[in-house]
């Protein structure tokens, strides 16, 4: 015991004194701080309290959570302005269409095609979508030449098959009919499902409880958008705020992170990688303008 306590003190003595060498310097750093000034003189903000968001949650990514990559981008702004807060909360369309039922709607929203009509969202300036003239194509997010909503992730339906028993070519996608469970049954040999559906089925394979397959993007127009939008009735003291939050989304960090997910960012990343073939031939067909995406509002 008295080595093992004598070899413990010998390691501490290099610690000990980088400890005696530099804590003069910090403390005197800190001694002379005044943080009181340096609260003053932080930028006053143009608005300084809450700002809501919803993010209706209408499909999911291959992984994870498009709602904890918003609240992500969400922390970058936040901490650019004190005293500002931006409050994103993942719901269901179910909860989204009774609370706005019940009167409520937020700041700004994340919603999925067909959700929203252009009577609930604010229209953007001019300025302001001149912000977002670097996107590739905005014209789903446009009704009677005026912007309302910035496309910024897709996924899109899959024939989802068994290819030891079927040929991708020879399925008729008008008679494909069963379910994830019935497929993993061995009940049926193909279906349709979405990425993540496709990615519930992968992992389950993985762990023994699924079944091996194989998938194909064969639709020309898909529905699985998400979209950005204002809220209609949003201070206008709050709009430099979510467009910052906006513009943070079309980053080059923020598209390789949904392709991470496994989602089609709606401005191509520089380096785009995909955990399944499936998803980036999918990507692929997107990106090459063979897939059509449904407007906000239909």
């Amino acid at each position: 015991m008295k080595r093992l306590t004598r070899f413990i003190s010998i390691l501490l003595i290099p610690v000990i004194i980088l400890f005696i060498i530099y804590l003069p310097r910090y403390a005197d750093t800190e001694l002379h701080r005044n943080r009181f000034t340096e609260w003053l003189s932080r930028e006053e903000e143009a608005y300084s309290g809450s700002i809501s968001i919803w993010h209706v949650v209408g499909f999911k990514p291959y992984i994870g959570s498009m709602g904890t990559f918003l609240k992500s981008r969400a922390k970058g702004v936040e901490k650019k302005h004190f005293g500002v807060y931006i409050d994103i909360e993942a719901i269901t369309l179910e909860e989204a269409e009774k609370r706005m039922l019940d009167g409520e709607f937020p700041d700004a929203i994340s919603f999925p095609a067909g959700f929203l009509g252009s009577e609930s969202l604010r229209v953007f300036t001019s300025d302001e979508a001149s912000d977002f003239d670097f996107l590739p194509d905005l014209s789903c997010g446009i009704q009677d030449s005026r912007l309302y909503a910035l496309p910024y992730a897709a996924s899109c339906e899959f024939i989802i098959y068994d290819p030891g028993k079927l040929d991708i070519a020879d399925i008729n996608t008008a008679s494909v009919s069963g379910s994830m469970e019935e497929y993993k049954k061995n009940k049926v040999d193909c279906f349709i499902g979405d990425a993540r559906t496709a990615g519930d089925l992968s992992r389950a394979a993985v762990a023994g409880k699924g079944r091996y397959f194989a998938a194909a993007s064969v639709e020309t127009e898909t529905k699985l958008v998400q979209y950005l939008g204002i809220g209609k009735k949003c201070a206008s003291v709050k709009i430099p705020y979510i467009i910052e939050l906006f513009k943070s989304v079309f980053t080059e960090k923020a598209m390789t992170e949904l392709c991470e997910l496994g989602l089609f960012p709606f401005f191509a990343a520089e380096k785009y990688d995909y955990e399944q073939e499936y998803l980036l031939s999918a990507y692929e067909r997107y990106r090459k303008g063979e897939v059509r995406f449904t407007s906000f509002s239909d």
